[in-house]
């Protein structure tokens, strides 16, 4: 998983946590503003009541957009996750693939030789075609994470 979205993850759990430990001074404020209507002639009552309906209005929109946030960031880590588990073998068995294919330079070219060079081909086409599922499983998934990603930068 990429460094960035680890990042970006943690400041978020911790935008979070900022946000519950505010919860009570939020509270606080509310209650204080109550306590000070009740003191007050009905024309700064209704601006204190306004102001108190709006804190609360903002805070209620912080906190359900920070969870909606939180939510989907959950989503993407798993399918990053997921892409990292499918892709990591692949790119390990490609660069195999990549060696075993620069080795098949033919060195003679006696009968032998070539026979030897066809076989390895066929052998490395039929490992190319035993991965197929995988390939189309990583493409799947980095779709998926790309779709998650809209507009967003995102280092994999």
């Amino acid at each position: 998983m990429g460094t960035k979205l680890i990042v970006d993850f943690v400041l978020f759990q911790f935008l979070l946590k900022m946000l519950d430990d505010r919860s009570p001074s939020v509270k606080s404020v509310k209650e204080s503003g109550e306590t000070l209507q009740k003191n007050l002639e009905s024309r700064e009552r209704k601006a204190i009541e306004d102001q108190i309906s709006q804190l609360d209005k903002r805070w209620s929109e912080l906190n359900f957009r920070a969870e909606q946030r939180s939510k989907t960031l959950e989503n993407i880590v798993g399918i990053a996750q997921e892409f990292q588990e499918v892709r990591e073998p692949l790119v390990a068995w490609l660069d195999t693939a990549e060696k075993k294919f620069a080795s098949l330079e033919p060195t003679t070219m006696d009968s032998v030789n070539i026979e030897g060079i066809i076989k390895s081909l066929d052998d490395l086409g039929n490992d190319v075609a035993a991965r197929d599922e995988d390939i189309r499983k990583l493409a799947i998934v980095g779709k998926e994470l790309q779709n998650q990603c809209k507009g967003k930068v995102l280092i994999v």
